[in-house]
């Protein structure tokens, strides 16, 4: 339901995050998409929209608080917590994507 241009944004990024030391690979894949099902006009709109909504989820799951430990349990807040470096790393380039609609994401 909705857009599939948002799954292209939230794809773009992952792929970018998952594969730091190719992220040509994130490009790769929106042209492969676009050839099989046209070009989306908008596209860089939903990958900054895509970024920003992901940044703000991943603020979320870097700060320990009750509601997350409620949602979540303790074993993976926990396990949450241990991953907090690259989390804030990837939110930090989301949060810079959503802003200036490019970043750089070294890998770590």
């Amino acid at each position: 339901i909705g857009d599939p241009a948002y799954d292209l944004g939230y794809a773009y990024h992952f792929i970018k995050f998952e594969v730091s030391s190719k992220p040509e690979l994130a490009e790769d894949f929106i042209e492969a998409y676009e050839n099989i099902h046209g070009e989306n006009a908008d596209l860089e709109t939903y990958k900054r929209l895509a970024a920003l909504k992901i940044a703000v989820f991943l603020r979320f799951l870097s700060r320990f608080n009750l509601l997350m430990l409620l949602l979540l349990g303790f074993d993976r807040t926990a396990s949450l917590l241990a991953i907090r470096k690259p989390i804030s790393h990837f939110m930090n380039y989301c949060l810079t994507y959503a802003e200036k609609g490019e970043a750089e994401l070294e890998h770590l």
